[in-house]
This record gives C-alpha cells, sequence and structure tokens, in this order.
C-alpha cells in the first residue's frame, strides 16, 4: 500500500477517471484510533452494504493511534486520507501542514467528564478538589480549561490523574483512583455499561458552555487534487453510509461487527446511536452530511487559539476546510 501511495502522491495532473492518479480503486483510509463504533460505523456499514463497490471503491481502513499522529501521516503523505480532530487540524495548518479536512462527522462536541453513577458528583462545580484521570495528549484536556472558565471555577480547581494510555483512563476512574475521568459520551458508557456493567454519568462540554466540530476528514493537499474525482466518489459514497446508518441503525451495527469481529452489537449500537446526535451543528441541520460550516471552524478556532496555544493563520478559518469535493445540494 505504501508504494501505491508513493506513485500516487508523485502522478502529476487531476485525476477524472475511475481510480486514483496511479491506477489504483483502493481508497486507503487511516481511522484516528481502533476501531470505534462511535467514530467508524459509517464506514464499516459502506463496506459491508457494497455501497463503495457500487461507488467503484475498494475501502481500505486501517487503525490509527490518535488525530496528531495521524495528521503527520496525511501531511506527508503516506496516507493521504485520515480521521483527525479538528483542534488538531486546526493546529496542523498552523504550522503549515498541507491538509484540510473536506468533511466534518462530528459537527458537535462528543467530549464529557465521566464520573460513576453513583457519584456525588452532578454539575462541573462539583469537581472542585477532585481528580479527573486524562491520556497521553488528550485532546479533551485542551478545552477542560475552558470547561471550567466557563462554568465559574479556575484552572487549579481540578487536578489531573496521567494514565499511561487512553484506555487506562477508565480503569484510572473505576479502581478509585480518580473521581473522573475525560472521554467521550458516545463512547465509553456503553462499553462500561454494557461490558463492565457498572452504570456512569456524563457531563457533556456542550451542556456547559462548550461546543466545538469533532472529527473531520483529512486529505493531503496534493493526493486531492491529483485523485479529486476519487475523491469525490469516495466522500458520496461515505455521506450515502451515513444515511444508511441512521435509517436503518440496527443493521449498522450487524454490519460493525463483521468488520470488527470483536465488535459487539449492544454497544455498537448505543454508539451508533448516540452518535447521530453529532452529525450536524446548528449551521449545518438541513444540509447533507458532512458538509462544513465556516462559522463552526471559526468558533472552534477561537477555542483552540485561546485554550490550545495556537496562532491562526491570517486566512482562516476558510483554510482548514474545503467543501469542494462534497456533494453539498439534497
Amino acid at each position: 500500500m505504501a508504494i501505491a501511495l508513493a506513485l500516487g502522491l508523485a502522478a502529476c495532473g487531476d485525476s477524472e477517471g475511475d481510480t486514483t492518479a496511479d491506477g489504483s480503486n483502493t481508497v486507503p483510509l487511516r481511522l484516528n484510533f481502533p476501531w470505534y463504533a462511535s467514530d467508524h460505523a459509517w464506514f464499516a456499514t459502506g463496506m459491508e452494504e457494497g455501497i463503495y463497490a457500487d461507488a467503484g471503491i475498494t475501502l481500505k481502513a486501517e487503525e490509527g493511534t490518535g488525530g496528531a499522529t495521524v495528521l503527520k501521516l496525511v501531511a506527508s503523505g503516506s496516507d493521504p486520507i485520515g480521521l483527525v480532530d479538528a483542534g488538531s487540524v486546526i493546529k496542523g495548518t498552523a504550522a503549515g501542514l498541507p491538509v484540510t479536512s473536506v468533511g466534518c462527522l462530528n459537527q458537535r462536541n462528543p467530549m464529557a467528564v465521566i464520573v460513576k453513577a453513583d457519584s456525588p458528583v452532578q454539575t462541573i462545580e462539583d469537581l472542585k478538589g477532585k481528580t479527573i484521570a486524562v491520556g497521553p495528549g488528550d485532546v479533551n484536556a485542551v478545552l477542560w480549561p475552558a470547561v471550567l472558565q466557563t462554568n465559574g471555577m479556575k484552572p487549579d480547581d481540578t487536578s489531573f490523574v496521567q494514565t499511561a494510555d487512553a484506555s487506562s483512563k477508565t480503569s484510572t476512574m473505576l479502581s478509585g483512583k480518580a473521581d473522573a475521568f475525560l472521554g467521550f459520551w458516545t463512547l465509553q458508557p456503553f462499553v462500561i455499561e454494557n461490558a463492565m456493567d457498572t452504570k456512569v454519568r456524563s457531563l457533556k462540554y456542550s451542556d456547559n458552555g462548550v461546543d466545538a466540530l469533532g472529527l473531520c476528514i483529512v486529505v493531503n493537499d496534493k493526493w486531492a487534487k491529483s485523485n479529486s474525482a476519487v475523491l469525490k466518489k469516495f466522500l458520496a459514497a461515505t455521506q450515502e453510509s451515513i444515511a444508511f446508518a441512521v435509517k436503518d441503525p440496527e443493521a449498522a451495527a450487524a454490519d460493525y461487527v463483521k468488520v470488527v469481529d470483536t465488535g459487539d452489537k449492544t454497544i455498537a449500537l448505543g454508539q451508533i446511536q448516540a452518535s447521530t446526535d453529532l452529525l450536524h451543528s446548528a449551521a449545518t441541520e438541513g444540509q447533507p452530511y458532512l458538509v462544513q460550516d465556516a462559522a463552526d471552524w471559526e468558533a472552534t478556532s477561537k477555542l483552540m487559539t485561546e485554550y490550545g496555544d495556537v496562532e491562526a493563520p491570517d486566512d482562516a478559518p476558510e483554510a482548514y476546510f474545503s467543501n469542494d469535493y462534497l456533494e453539498t445540494a439534497k
């Protein structure tokens, strides 16, 4: 695959045929993390229901190790398409990386602070003096100061417990080594409640004054220009796959566990149903899936500028995204 990608990036001109510039119909996609139904079910559905195949595409999805790492792979061209959180896109663009978001999956913020159901913590203010588990490079932690400030708290009102990896956040909280952990309300609660038989509650960032764009489909700019026709087909098929999953989440959950043979259908169904709430922002409601709005990027950029130590480029927010490869009319 690496050889094929290198050839594709080296090719000249704009591909307007049915294949990539190197003659392949394989579209590689680097996921942001290992397979999670909350983020990735749409792609599993498209693969299992033959939606990508009908578009003349063989989708090759590979697991990733975090948005920041995936963004570097996309920028280098070794993985021309990847799933990356909007905050990392903004940081990367500000640093001059040749990447663009061509579609946004999570247009509302899935971030949350998660506590046990029997915890005395009912509000953000109740977390004063509490410890919160976070993973390495945790994107949730970047915007946590914004949540505190919006709710009248100081940066040192809570303290972090650093875990060895992202998956350890859950066990750190459940074992009592932390009072809470930062995660996604569309993801971990379904795993904890179904696989670990423990009830939890989520205090959503979006319910507490901090909303932002989330997971996006990001491309290498050079690859996109050389393979625009295939990229458009991939995005159109992804829009169709999302529509299928929203209409029939039971079938989408079944598709997911076929692709991920270690997946749990009950967990997948809960995550898929929860994630449909993130597919549009107020600005994009009624528009096709993945379509992005400049105002949403502007708001997210302001948060990253204030709390993520990022200097926005002069042409922000247009520097971050493009709808040019999308079907934008229903």
